[in-house]
């Protein structure tokens, strides 16, 4: 069976939790006869390793710090100073930004010969990266903990609002810089774009960014009387706990969905991330299969969860319904983030298989932004969204010419300073 005979990836078919649940334990029932019980052995393995103990493992040094942010999250910044040995460069700092359900593992999944956190210290780069509230590593706070359903009492607003610009005070602070460059995966674009939309100031701490997996959407919802979508009912109450975290049910199903072969010698758990993603995965860099299954997703709020439900109709704050909206708004409308405060070079690159953003919406949005450093689209007609991180041919494909462009804008800051 080829993959177009399967489930098509234009569909754009996303599992809810309760319908990956009842998978799950369907394989944990009736498929036990069938599973590899070594899976406990492989729980073991390296690979299973926190992405810390990793970045050490491969024989780059590790630093960690926590950022409590000044609504009291505690935020886990990972460093990687400089390359495996050569600690020469210019130490020029770029804070990386992952995406939804994710953390920091996102930037060196691929290994040290493909990952972007991994080239970008080997070129001399001061590596950061950020786990953003809600995540495995970020789960802490100075008043609630993570069984207080007040933890969870956070969308993207506070993301951008509160986690990425107090992170980059931190960083820059602790470098005596006063500039950094920031490369954003997915919806960690969206946070960005977000901080700099009502914090404009920020601009001036920002050399430049780049994003892949890009995500954008937009719709003219002032044509409409109704949500920001108009066939679906304003959030009036939202579940205030975690989504995709890694408890005992989340792991378990990943356990298992990664122990049952399917076609072709892949595992459940790889053809759901085809499912969701649109991941092939013939696209996969087959060696880091157990890391990747073993960290993500990271999770967030059920609240994010909603609110990055709203982002894909429209690029607004969080909708809390017309009355609420009007208290914290003063429109019954949530505000539209304004992406032409976005004053910073800006690199895009995308993937026509990639829902996160079609092309028409990176145009959208690239036409609308003041300072422009190019769109590139990948070249492979199958890459999709997740294909930007686990690809195995990510150096070819975008990984190089993201360097190229980060030593450009460096230097040119260096010459200016």
């Amino acid at each position: 069976m080829t993959y177009e005979t399967q489930v098509s990836r234009k569909e754009n078919v996303r599992l809810k939790i309760p319908i990956l649940h009842l998978i799950f334990f369907t394989c944990f029932i009736f498929n036990t006869i069938n599973l590899n019980y070594g899976f406990l052995d492989d729980l073991l393995n390296p690979d299973f390793y926190s992405p810390p103990e990793m970045i050490k493992r491969n024989g780059y040094p590790i630093e960690i710090y926590n950022v409590t942010t000044s609504d009291g999250y505690i935020l886990d910044l990972q460093r990687i100073p400089h390359g495996k040995s050569n600690k020469n460069g210019s130490h020029f700092p770029i804070l990386l930004i992952h995406g939804y359900i994710d953390s920091s593992f996102a930037w060196i999944a691929n290994g040290p010969k493909r990952a972007l956190a991994y080239l970008l210290a080997d070129q001399g780069y001061d590596v950061w990266m950020i786990n953003l509230r809600g995540n495995t590593f970020s789960s802490n706070h100075i008043n609630y903990t993570a069984m207080d359903p007040e933890f969870w009492d956070f969308s993207y607003d506070e993301m951008g609002r509160y986690d990425l610009p107090e992170t980059i005070d931190f960083i820059l602070n602790k470098t005596n810089h006063s500039q950094l460059l920031c490369i954003c995966d997915s919806a960690g674009n969206a946070v960005f774009y977000m901080m700099l939309s009502d914090l404009p100031q920020y601009n001036d701490k920002i050399i430049a960014q780049v994003g892949i997996a890009f995500f954008y959407h937009h719709k003219n919802v002032s044509e409409s009387n109704s949500s920001v979508d108009s066939n679906s009912n304003y959030t009036t109450t939202y579940a205030l706990g975690p989504y995709m975290d890694r408890n005992w049910i989340v792991d378990l199903g990943i356990e298992f969905s990664t122990t049952i072969q399917e076609l072709n010698g892949y595992s459940l758990y790889d053809y759901i991330l085809y499912l969701m993603y649109g991941l092939r995965p013939d696209h996969i860099n087959r060696e880091i299969m157990p890391s990747v299954s073993a960290n993500f997703p990271a999770g967030t709020s059920f609240k994010a969860s909603d609110h990055l439900g709203q982002l894909h109709q429209s690029f607004r704050h969080f909708d809390y319904g017309p009355a609420k909206n009007l208290e914290i708004y003063g429109t019954t409308l949530p505000t539209e983030y304004n992406i032409s405060d976005i004053q910073v070079p800006v690199r895009i690159y995308h993937a026509k298989e990639d829902n996160a953003a079609t092309p028409e919406e990176v145009q959208y949005f690239y036409d609308r932004i003041p300072i422009k450093a190019g769109v590139i689209e990948i070249a492979d007609p199958n890459f999709s969204h997740m294909d930007f991180l686990y690809n195995e041919h990510n150096n070819e494909l975008f990984n190089y010419d993201v360097l190229e462009f980060v030593n450009d804008m460096v230097n040119n800051a260096l010459k200016n300073t």
